[in-house]
């Protein structure tokens, strides 16, 4: 089986793109599919040790310093800040359109990122990358498989689903 993949920052109509599936992130809310639930997603603040040597004190001290964020998901902050006790605030920041270009940002030194735990362990063991408030914060959404469930399943998508569905399986049950 070959895997082709594409990158699309918002649903699509699976009629008109030829996708027999896609891994979205969200909640489960696109019309006309159906879905495996592969992963939650949790956010932590980092930026490089250049930026904020040490942890800042409170929350709201991110206000100082350049924020990266998601262009699809500006809220983010401001979910951050409210889960800290700094609500009713959406601060501005420099827009990114993939976390893996956000966290190279980061990384060179252009201000604290919200990024997904999952992506950045080694930038984290590394030191690349430092927590600079609180641990992960539980993010909206979570990452699923998802198809039209208007058309018959194909055989390779089956096979994929399923080895996904193992796969989550064991992650989420290691021992067995």
């Amino acid at each position: 089986m070959t895997l082709n993949l594409a990158t699309r920052l918002r649903p699509f109509d699976f009629a008109l793109s030829g996708f027999d599936a896609a891994i979205h992130y969200g909640r489960q809310d696109w019309p006309g599919t159906a879905s495996l639930k592969l992963m939650d997603e949790a956010l932590i603040a980092v930026a490089a040790p250049s930026v904020v040597p040490q942890p800042l004190g409170r929350a709201e001290d991110i206000l100082r310093y350049p924020l990266l964020q998601m262009e699809s998901r500006t809220g983010d902050w401001g979910r951050w800040l409210a889960h800290h006790g700094a609500g009713g605030q959406r601060p501005a920041g420099m827009l990114f359109d993939q976390f893996a270009t956000m966290a190279q940002g980061a990384v060179h030194g252009l201000g604290i990122a919200l990024l997904p735990t999952f992506l950045i362990p080694r930038e984290l063991a590394e030191g690349r990358l430092i927590p600079v408030f609180g641990g992960p914060v539980p993010a909206l959404g979570s990452y699923s498989l998802v198809w039209p469930n208007d058309q018959p399943e194909r055989g390779p998508l089956t096979s994929f689903r399923l080895w996904l569905a193992g796969e989550v399986q064991s992650q989420t049950n290691p021992s067995g």
